[in-house]
């Protein structure tokens, strides 16, 4: 039987604690004492009355509130060393459990208790943290709080020397180097207003400091409030800034910028950007496969024979026509307004120049059929009879042949003898339209389809109006440029057409318009993120391209999006940055200048030069996360996979409340009570910890979340 000892000096929570324990099924014998003073009295802690006269032989569990101590921490030390002098331990130490009401700071970890938690209590995690207690050092089965099988990542902390800080990047203190293109997830309240808050840092560069290192991180996809806040603290603390010396090696020629992007106002705002500040070219486009048909041969090119190339306008003037269309592009509603009196006067012209046309035309007419010579008179004949019949057989063969018959005047083109008597829209009209649902994508030119194809797809996305044109097919392939205007509706586009075939009559039909782009290297890639879904397949892709150009290095590439933190697909090496929409000038600026290696010295309009960048120098503790595999989770506590079991006892920081998207991200300690071999994985080893302090507001939270995620998975399953 395990004995538990209480003492508290709120009585309401001491009679509870004894009721919970005494109506469990825990094999338990309590002791509750109202002061500490009355449990070193009972149990004579610091003298040397003989066991048999103590009031309890061993304590197992000795569960203290934190207002019970004058001095906690010596407190504690003392109460250690008079349980185990006094051999009031069993074969392993005793088990400290320390409560407090939530509001109270208790400096948990420099305690070294073993558990700790909060009231009013929560019954059942009191009782699971009291059932771990009592059966340490063995393996418990949770049997009040239940381990729900999740697999998931999880944050664990380590603390570090953050060495220099600005508004762009920091630098810290390491034992080693660490690759370019790693990730690491930070954690200070230097990010945050008076609180601690978390950034993703990419490395750039190690160089050797002493006997270790001094490793740059750029900060990598903060959101508007983050890049506030660090300008802010950084501002603030002026005092120690020194150089930040980078390397900046000058390029041969000059830098290539590629920007692909629907949305026009980034665009535009880039580009214009980067036109007022640096000298580099830019290329633009609307989708990427846009950019690949015009920079890459291979792409794009499906153009049927155009030898006998037609181009004509796709409509009326005095037709107004749009689409709504499904997220498969059928048509779901055709909008087909007509002008009447403007249409009459079109038809009325188009009929007028049919008819100068035929008057015109030169018909050519027909000869008459060729008159037999007449016949011999057979009574006229010479007087040698031996001809007679040869003259006769002659005259009858020529009468028997048939007259040729009268040429037929050359045909006419049926299409320009057909009267205009109805609107239509690249040669259909509107019933055509209306029975055909696919009618508007077959009418695409091959060449732009895929172009189109992806274009749709990025505005159903993105949602909001976006603008492109595009090369649609006539019935007789007759080619006209259409402008597409789209707009996201709640479930369907609305594309409204406008004909420019006129407008830009040197349009290059015969290349789809995208000419020949020679690219010879991209320094630069901004793309948004929603051409970017599979970034392993598209990053493939883009490595083949580029060695079929053969360009010698992938771009940079920075990734655009209006997520508040980066998508974990991002974080990868091959990508410089994910920048949160509308893109941070400034930020772009300095980064330019100092992390892409293109060589630029200067920021114009921003009035900064490379020489003029500063950083501050700190020599304070910062935490670095790094991520691991959650295995199972519960209010009480958690299990996590190592490369090598844990120490029983060992405490290490959870960024819990960060994974379950809490605003606060200060860490959760959790002491590990157990570990063993994994043996679904060789070589790895399955560690149990119980968090120290869960507040309510964590309670429901871990709750609510795993109801959650048991949810989704059932459905995935189904």
């Amino acid at each position: 039987m395990a004995v538990v000892c209480i003492v508290d000096r709120d009585s309401k929570s001491m009679n509870e604690m004894v009721s919970f324990i005494k109506n469990s099924d825990m094999d338990a014998e309590v002791h509750s004492f109202a002061s500490l003073e009355a449990f070193v009295a009972a149990t004579h802690l610091f003298d040397s009355i003989a066991k048999a006269q103590k009031v309890v032989a061993k304590i197992d569990v000795l569960i203290f509130d934190y207002e019970a101590c004058a001095k906690i921490e010596e407190d504690i030390k003392k109460i250690k060393r008079g349980l185990e002098i006094q051999g009031l331990q069993n074969e392993f130490p005793t088990r400290l459990l320390l409560t407090s009401f939530e509001g109270v700071k208790v400096p948990v970890f420099n305690l070294k208790v073993d558990d700790y938690v909060y009231k009013p209590l929560e019954k059942q995690l009191f009782l699971q943290k009291l059932q771990i207690a009592i059966t340490a050092p063995e393996k418990v089965e949770a049997a009040y709080l239940a381990l729900q099988p999740i697999k998931e990542k999880i944050e664990v902390g380590k603390k570090s020397t953050l060495a220099y800080f600005n508004d762009f990047c920091l630098t810290i203190k390491n034992p080693g180097p660490l690759h370019p293109g790693a990730f690491v997830r930070f954690y200070s309240k230097r990010f945050g207003h008076n609180q601690v808050q978390k950034i993703i840092g990419r490395s750039l560069e190690s160089t050797k400091d002493g006997d270790g290192y001094l490793c740059r991180f750029d900060y990598f996809g903060l959101n508007h409030d983050k890049r506030t806040t660090l300008r802010k603290n950084y501002a603030e603390h002026k005092e120690d800034r020194v150089p930040l010396v980078v390397p900046n090696d000058k390029l041969s020629d000059k830098p290539q910028v590629v920007i692909v992007d629907i949305d026009t106002n980034e665009t535009q705002s880039l580009k214009h950007f980067l036109e007022e500040n640096v000298d580099v070219n830019i290329l633009h486009f609307p989708s990427y496969a846009r950019f690949l048909a015009s920079c890459f041969p291979t792409e794009g090119k499906k153009v049927a024979d155009t030898s006998e190339l037609i181009v004509k306008p796709a409509k009326f003037k005095a037709l107004t026509v749009s689409f709504e269309l499904s997220e498969e592009l059928e048509l779901i509603k055709l909008s087909w307004e007509v002008d009447e009196e403007a249409a009459a006067i079109e038809i009325k012209k188009l009929e007028d120049e049919i008819a100068a046309k035929k008057k015109n035309e030169k018909v050519e007419t027909p000869s008459p059929p060729p008159t037999p010579s007449p016949a011999p008179d057979p009574k006229v004949a010479s007087d040698d009879d031996s001809d007679d019949d040869i003259v006769e057989n002659a005259v009858t063969s020529e009468a028997k042949k048939p007259a040729p018959e009268p040429k037929a005047p050359p045909e006419k083109n049926p299409s320009s003898e057909t009267p205009v008597t109805e609107i239509q829209f690249l040669s259909h009209n509107q019933k055509d339209w209306e029975a055909k649902k696919d009618l508007l994508i077959k009418s695409v030119d091959p060449g732009h389809l895929e172009s189109l194809k992806d274009f749709l797809s990025v505005a159903w996305k993105t949602g909001g109006k976006h603008t492109d044109k595009f090369i649609f097919n006539h019935s007789d392939n007759a080619k006209s440029l259409l402008v597409l205007h789209i707009e996201k509706l709640k479930e369907s586009f609305l594309v409204t057409v406008e004909d420019k075939t006129e407008e830009e009559k040197d349009y290059d039909y015969k290349n789809l318009g995208v000419g020949k782009i020679n690219l010879t290297k991209i320094d630069l890639l901004i793309i948004d993120e929603n051409y970017v879904l599979d970034p392993t397949l598209w990053l493939e892709g883009l490595t083949n391209k580029t060695q079929e150009l053969k360009i010698k290095n992938m771009p940079r590439i920075i990734i655009l999006g209006k997520a508040n933190e980066p998508p974990v697909r991002f974080l990868r090496r091959e990508f410089s940055d994910y920048m949160q929409k509308p893109s941070d000038k400034a930020l772009l600026g300095k980064k330019l200048l100092t992390s892409y290696q293109l060589g630029l010295t200067e920021m114009k309009s921003l009035d900064v030069q490379i020489q003029n960048l500063d950083h501050t120098k700190l020599d304070e503790s910062i935490m670095l996360a790094t991520e691991i595999d959650m295995l199972s989770l519960s209010e009480f506590g958690i299990a996590v996979r190592f490369g090598s079991p844990i120490r029983q006892d060992m405490f290490i920081q959870f960024y819990l409340k960060s994974f379950l998207g809490m605003d606060n991200h200060e860490p959760i300690y959790a002491r590990c009570y157990f570990s063993e071999e994994d043996t679904e994985v060789p070589g790895k080893y399955i560690c149990y910890f119980t968090f120290l302090g869960v507040s309510d507001e964590i309670f429901k939270t871990i709750r609510l979340w795993m109801r959650d995620y048991y949810i989704k998975s059932k459905d995935a399953a189904e």
